[in-house]
């Protein structure tokens, strides 16, 4: 069950349990470390949201969803920030679709969304009651 709103930024930013960490074998989890410089992805980044395990493992999930979202290149440092939106869009969509089915994401747009006026940078609506907005941190 989800917090309330007011609380919902100290909960994601809590560690999970490891009964909710995704399951999956050493061998796959070495698999999914990147050393590629600009690209990189730790044995500490992956231990958020995978626990290694000899008896279980979520497989359509690890290989349809998430290794595709870890293993896929960044756009260049000379790309253009649209190629960067359309990178993030595209990483952050993939993982939500596999969640959250029949979610449609948009960018700059705030048809179907509860902003008003305000355009998010990027949302996705499930539905007319679900939406997720994200706006670029300006830092």
């Amino acid at each position: 069950m989800l917090p309330l709103v007011g609380k919902l930024k100290s909960f994601v930013d809590e560690e999970l349990p490891d009964d909710v960490k995704i399951p999956i074998p050493k061998d796959d989890f070495n698999k999914l470390i990147i050393n590629q410089p600009g690209n990189e992805c730790t044995a500490i980044d992956l231990a958020i949201l995978f626990r290694v395990s000899d008896t279980e493992k979520a497989y359509s999930i690890i290989y349809d969803t998430l290794a595709p979202a870890i293993r896929r290149n960044p756009p260049s440092v000379e790309a253009t920030e649209d190629a960067f939106h359309q990178f993030w869009d595209d990483t952050i969509s993939a993982v939500l679709t596999c969640f959250l089915p029949g979610g449609t994401q948009v960018r700059n747009t705030s048809r179907y969304m509860s902003t008003a006026s305000k355009c998010p940078d990027y949302g996705f609506s499930l539905s007319i009651s679900l939406s997720l907005e994200g706006r670029r941190n300006q830092n």
